[in-house]
C-alpha cells in the first residue's frame, strides 16, 4: 500500500524506514541489552510499539486527520525523548532521523493531516520525498540499525 499516491517506491520505503528509526521495528527480543543502554533500549521498544500500533499511514488505517495528528505527535515526542536519552554512539545518526520525523510531522501539519489533500498536491509529494530520500538519512538509518542491533539486540528490519 502506498503512503501517498504518486510517491515512488524508494520514497515510501524511506518514509517507513525513518518512521521505524532504522532498527526499532526489527522485532528482536531485546533480551541481551548492554547494561549501560537499558533505559534507552526500553524507550526504543516503546517507540517501536507505538510505531507498530500506528500501522500503515493511509487514510483508511489512520481513520481521520485527528487520529493521524495524534499518532504523528506521539511519534515525534517519543523520537525526541529517544534522542535526549541516546548514548553517545547513537546521537549523530539519531539526530538525523529525528529531524526527519519532525520535518515530516511539520509537513503533515501544513496540510492539517489531510492525506487526500497531500496526495493531490505535487509540492507535498516532492517535499516528502526530499525529506525521506536524502542519502544522509539512509546512512544514519544504517548506522542506527547497527547500533541498535549491538546495544539492544534489536533485529534489523
Amino acid at each position: 500500500m502506498k503512503i501517498l499516491p504518486g510517491l515512488t517506491r524508494a520514497a515510501a520505503a524511506g518514509f517507513v524506514a525513518v518512521l521505524l528509526l532504522g532498527a526499532c521495528g526489527g522485532g528482536g527480543s531485546g533480551d541481551t541489552v548492554k547494561a549501560d543502554y537499558t533505559d534507552f533500549c526500553l524507550l526504543a521498544a516503546e517507540l517501536n510499539a507505538e510505531t507498530e500500533a500506528a500501522g500503515t499511514f493511509s487514510s483508511g488505517t489512520i481513520g481521520s486527520p485527528e487520529a493521524l495528528k495524534k499518532v504523528m505527535d506521539s511519534l515525534t515526542d517519543l523520537s525526541e525523548r529517544l534522542l535526549l536519552a541516546a548514548p553517545e554512539p547513537a546521537v549523530d545518526s539519531l539526530e538525523v532521523l529525528v529531524d526527519v520525523v519532525r520535518k515530516r510531522n511539520e509537513l503533515f501539519a501544513v496540510y492539517q493531516y489531510q492525506l487526500t489533500e497531500m496526495a493531490a498536491d505535487t509540492t507535498a509529494r516532492v517535499r516528502l520525498e526530499e525529506i525521506t530520500s536524502n542519502p544522509a538519512v539512509a546512512e544514519a538509518s544504517e548506522e542506527f540499525a547497527s547500533f541498535m542491533e549491538d546495544a539492544c539486540s534489536f533485529d534489523r528490519p
